[in-house]
């Protein structure tokens, strides 16, 4: 991991970077990858109570996930901050990212993590899964319309959203499938409609389920240097045993 990292230290030094994501693993990679590139990172945690209510053990193990992801950004020798989000509440979106944006200085990178399938939790349901992925998609939207201007005015950017598989039930794979093809479009349609002066560059990853986090996130980072803007649009796909394919 270490040469990709290397080559994109001085990029994303003095950058921040927001990620959004839940308690899976892919946003704690992804976190202390970026900040061992340089960048400040910001954590969008999303809150599980926000999608059709959340038991106990949910909540418990949200904050746990958040803290070890700001743990390994510490570690890395960088600057966090992180709390729970509600995707769905554009005041709660605006609040987090001038927050972000007081401490931390302008947003550059953002991140989205879009995991599917179901938590693990006593609680979870196939109807909350398909909710919170709902929820998922529109958040990946909605931050797009909120960061991706002030990328535009400063003249640089990457906007990466991530797929996440998080079992191997049917349903999952089906949510999964569906999921990638409106985020290609999505991502297409938005680097097809920047200018290139404006420095901003599209990316979707997916689905990472079976990948090696390390590649995973050597991509991530990776994805943030002057030579990927070229590819600004594409789809790259992890596949199983970390091999990258665009």
């Amino acid at each position: 991991m270490a040469g990709p990292v290397e080559r994109s230290a001085s990029r994303l030094a003095g950058r921040t970077v927001w990620i959004t994501c839940g308690d899976s693993g892919a946003g704690r990679v992804i976190a202390s990858a970026l900040a061992a590139a340089g960048a400040a990172i910001a954590v969008g945690f999303i809150d599980p109570s926000a999608v059709g209510g959340a038991h106990h053990d949910e909540r418990l193990r949200a904050a746990e996930a958040l803290d070890g992801i700001l743990d390994a950004v510490v570690m890395a020798g960088a600057r966090g901050l992180g709390g729970q989000l509600d995707l769905s509440s554009a005041d709660a979106r605006q609040r987090f990212a001038d927050h972000v944006q007081s401490e931390l200085g302008p947003i550059s990178v953002l991140v989205t993590v879009v995991s599917i399938g179901w938590t693990g939790g006593a609680s979870d349901t196939a109807e909350r899964a398909s909710l919170r992925l709902d929820d998922q998609l529109e958040g990946a939207l909605r931050m797009v319309d909120l960061l991706v201007p002030g990328m535009e005015e400063r003249g640089w950017g990457r906007v990466i959203t991530v797929i996440e598989v998080r079992d191997g039930r049917r349903e999952t794979l089906d949510q999964a499938l569906a999921a990638q093809a409106s985020l290609q479009s999505m991502t297409r349609g938005m680097a097809l409609d920047a200018a290139p002066a404006q420095g901003v560059a599209y990316f979707l990853i997916g689905p990472a389920g079976s990948a090696d986090p390390a590649k995973l996130a050597t991509l991530v980072v990776a994805l943030c240097s002057d030579e990927a803007a070229s590819l600004s649009g594409q789809t790259v796909a992890l596949g199983a045993g970390g091999r990258t394919t665009a």
